[in-house]
């Protein structure tokens, strides 16, 4: 189709905000009819007028937004809830499609940054695991998956993983991912033995068998609400009677697990597998990172565990704002603006902060 050769008023560019190098550039269908694109000559991006959603041209604010949105979402918000909010108080609307869209981009964004250097904790002795069951489609609707939840007593830092089974594999698994996050010299010396860990369960038979997958040893102790009675000097961890008392339980883990089931209400399921796992995943990064607790002083699990990433106390905002730098950096890197290379062809950096 060819282009209308002159038109009596051209839009403003909704990103660099100028209008005398806009050019009109076709026409695209939609389901009101044909609409008219536009092109920027300056900055190269084609855009449309007399859209309904208000777009966000700065990518501070977007993150303000998308960080703002992630709390909510994390704290067991629905995605409509999130569309109606985000119009009424911000004048910015999302359709139900394109808000699950733009908060997939920004959680794995938030992942990536928060697990790029693959921290090592400072763990307990203590350690608690549980499942959860979680509805879940795999070639037939109603089918179920297992939420596996390895939990840190001392520094409350979880490790999670979303199986298709309830069996060995699944807690051996998540099992293998917990004591991975161990710091150097503490994964030393429970390869040799003198770290003392011991698990405290439930009653399942997963457990068991899943510990018999890695070589080191562990002390199982089998305990629901209710607890079990250990005497002193059964296992040899000395934090175990200071910890617990009289009677060993698991009801720390079971009062997260009452944090965990709204959190997967709300979202009536997953999918699949592997969309599952990308949100047990992000699920599990916020809680050690971002999320804080009255229980550790205001402090974070990573940081009682010697992670210290140094994001203030505004966390879910720092985070997705140092997310949006480093996509400026390598922006500026890749078009050659940090480092000018003669001869080579750039284009006008438009990502500015107000």
């Amino acid at each position: 189709m060819a282009r209308p050769k002159s038109f009596r008023r051209y839009p403003k560019c909704d990103r660099c905000r100028r209008s005398t190098p806009v050019i009109a550039y076709g026409t695209r269908g939609n389901r009101q009819g044909r609409k008219q694109l536009w092109f920027c000559t300056a900055c190269q991006h084609k855009f449309s007028r007399g859209d309904e959603r208000k777009k966000m041209s700065d990518p501070f604010q977007e993150s303000r937004l998308a960080a703002m949105a992630l709390w909510l979402r994390f704290h067991a918000v629905s995605g409509r809830a999130l569309c109606s909010f985000l119009r009424e108080f911000f004048d910015v609307g999302f359709t139900p499609r394109g808000l699950t869209q733009w908060l997939h981009r920004h959680r794995d964004r938030l992942i990536h940054y928060l697990q790029r250097s693959k921290p090592r904790f400072r763990l307990g002795q203590i350690w608690q695991a549980d499942e959860l069951f979680v509805k879940a489609r795999r070639k037939l609707p109603g089918s179920w998956a297992y939420w596996w939840v390895v939990l840190d007593r001392q520094t409350r830092v979880i490790t999670t993983y979303l199986s298709r089974q309830r069996n060995a594999p699944g807690f051996a698994r998540c099992f293998g991912a917990h004591w991975l996050k161990l710091a150097g010299e503490d994964l030393l010396r429970l390869w040799q033995g003198d770290y003392g860990l011991v698990l405290v369960t439930d009653g399942a038979r997963a457990y068991p068998k899943g510990l018999q997958h890695w070589d080191f040893p562990v002390q199982h102790v089998p305990a629901h609400i209710q607890g079990v009675a250990v005497p002193p000097g059964a296992t040899n961890c000395p934090m175990l009677e200071k910890s617990f008392g009289e009677r060993v339980t698991n009801n720390a883990l079971e009062g997260l697990n009452s944090q965990l089931r709204p959190w997967i209400r709300r979202f009536r399921g997953v999918k699949g597998i592997m969309a599952g796992r990308k949100w047990v995943s992000w699920y599990e990064v916020c809680y050690n990172f971002l999320q804080a607790q009255e229980g550790l002083d205001g402090r974070t699990p990573a940081e009682v565990a010697g992670v210290q990433l140094g994001l203030g106390e505004y966390r879910w905002i720092t985070a997705l704002h140092n997310v949006v730098q480093q996509i400026q950096f390598w922006f500026l890197l890749v078009t050659h603006r940090l480092f000018p290379v003669p001869g080579v062809l750039t284009w006008p950096l438009v990502l500015t902060r107000t």
